[in-house]
């Protein structure tokens, strides 16, 4: 069931998030019983994650708290710059 959580489509990618419970998955309407192309089919993982360099534990470890070009999600935020998409508050740049 939670395999399907691991695929490389969107659509899949976004759903069954939970392991060992189905429910909430049904309550939110985000279960999926397959895969599309079924389990033998199925593509696992994100492509920009698939060199052997982004599978080592360190890699796997640091990868929630980076963007999609490789830097870290807050980086704007340390150096005093607004984030892309967020406006900022008058007079406070």
């Amino acid at each position: 069931m939670h395999r399907v959580h691991h695929s490389s489509e969107s659509s899949e990618t976004n759903s069954n998030f939970g392991f060992i419970l189905s429910v909430w998955d049904r309550a939110q309407m985000t279960y999926k019983a397959a895969p599309e192309k079924g389990q033998e089919g199925v593509v696992l993982g994100l492509e920009i994650y698939r060199e052997p360099k982004d599978q080592t534990l360190l890699s796997l470890l640091k990868q929630p708290f980076l963007d999609a070009e490789g830097l870290f999600k807050w980086s704007n935020l340390w150096k005093g710059q607004t984030p892309q998409g967020v406006t900022a508050k008058a007079g406070s740049q």
